[in-house]
């Protein structure tokens, strides 16, 4: 079995008048290869609200190692005073989740509540931003904000670059 790739690069999608939106090529190329490895069924994936502009599109291999990810890490505050709010995240996180197929074509219909909390339009552009294990979609105006903040705020994102380095190689630590 090969590494997994990430998924990377930015791609704009037009939206349709029925809510549907076509997986960039490269993005589904890489998104089929992993369930096919992991011989889960082809077109299966989770999509999940991430905030205003803002839903991630998960594989289902890659759903499952994120709710791992989570439930790992609400059971560190087990007996923390943190626990419920912990798991009310988790939680907030699988309300807000949907599973869906994505066609041959690429073709994926967002549903009705993730799209109007989104706050997207029918036949705007999006953006379909890979995002290492997940891909990320984006309203344009809500992306630009974003980064726009982060590059303004340099010293502080490099700070959090290299807090989040250190613990994903103390991870990889505990993992070994």
């Amino acid at each position: 079995m090969s590494r997994r790739l990430p998924f990377s690069g930015r791609y704009t999608v037009q939206l349709d008048a029925k809510r549907r939106a076509i997986l960039p090529a490269a993005l589904r190329k890489l998104a089929e290869k992993e369930l096919e490895e992991k011989g889960d069924p082809p077109g299966e994936f989770y999509l999940t609200y991430y905030g205003p502009g803002r839903l991630h599109l998960y594989t289902s291999v890659g759903f499952q190692r994120q709710l791992k990810r989570m439930r790992r890490n609400v059971n560190r505050f087990e007996n923390d005073e943190d626990y419920m709010e912990a798991k009310d995240v988790y939680d907030a996180f699988l309300h807000n989740s949907v599973n869906l197929k994505i066609g041959e074509q690429g073709r994926l219909l967002i549903p009705p509540e993730l799209f109007d909390q989104s706050g997207f339009n029918e036949g705007e552009s999006v953006y379909f931003v890979g995002s290492d294990e997940v891909i990320e979609i984006w309203k344009p105006s809500r992306y630009d904000e974003h980064f726009e903040r982060m590059r303004s705020d340099y010293k502080r994102t490099e700070t959090v670059m290299r807090n989040l380095t250190r613990r994903l190689e103390e991870e990889d630590d505990e993992d070994d």
